[in-house]
């Protein structure tokens, strides 16, 4: 019996993009594949899915995860003027993202009706992992482009444009941080805030409160974080 051929990163993560250009061109979606993403731009922001690739074992056992994007332009300018150059190069704030939602997010429950059924794609191990697309051997490539082109079209599309909207962008950020049982991230306390503010939250000061006693100073960042923290708030207020 012939061995399966070990199949590379960029074999999966390049065949998968121009799959995926192909179907969904007419969406005004364009693979870019120096950073393995399909972009689509629109006036105030763009979408991407972004393709990332995991390896497992044995050697040719690679996991495909795929990554939801949303960035809203007016949203994120704000953002990145106090998360500046003290936590990240400027050069990042060019594709920050303001929603990203991956298959593990989902999962959680955090958004309905977007993970697929579940794709029998590992032939090689017994591996029980509902959050990526398990592929050992190029056919199953084809088996999961062909799965994603109908998931993206399906569940994709309105994902994106469920999540255009301000007001369901801020309930989804304030249930997600309100539901965690973990310290807050700055970069998300920020987001959730502008959105707040931008919608006319009522409940804007009473969960501010709530924010400021459970914010996790950046590691090695404590004085900056908490810098950057009042001096949004003093610009949203």
């Amino acid at each position: 019996m012939e061995e399966p051929k070990i199949i590379s990163k960029k074999e999966v993560l390049e065949t998968i993009g121009f799959r995926l250009e192909d179907s969904l061109r007419s969406y005004g979606f364009k693979y870019i594949k120096s950073k393995s993403h399909l972009i689509k731009k629109f006036n105030g922001g763009f979408y991407r899915i972004l393709f990332t690739t995991y390896d497992g074992f044995p050697v040719s056992h690679q996991e495909l995860n795929i990554q939801f994007i949303v960035r809203l332009n007016e949203i994120e300018e704000i953002v990145s003027r106090f998360y500046n150059e003290r936590f990240r190069n400027p050069e990042f704030s060019k594709l920050s993202d303001t929603l990203n939602c991956d298959f593990n997010c989902i999962n959680k429950g955090v958004l309905e009706n977007i993970l697929p059924p579940k794709p029998d794609l590992c032939k090689l191990c017994n591996k029980d992992n509902n959050r990526y697309f398990v592929i050992h051997e190029s056919g199953d490539i084809d088996i999961a482009a062909e799965q994603l082109k109908s998931f993206i079209k399906s569940n994709g599309l309105d994902f994106f444009e469920k999540f255009t909207n301000t007001q369901k962008l801020n309930e989804w950020f304030k249930q997600k941080l309100l539901s965690s049982n973990y310290p807050l991230d700055l970069l998300e306390v920020m987001h959730s805030l502008i959105l707040m503010k931008r919608t006319k939250d009522s409940d804007y000061e009473s969960i501010l409160k709530i924010y400021t006693s459970r914010l996790k100073p950046n590691i090695g960042f404590e004085v900056e974080t908490n810098a950057a923290f009042k001096e949004i708030i003093d610009y949203l207020n």
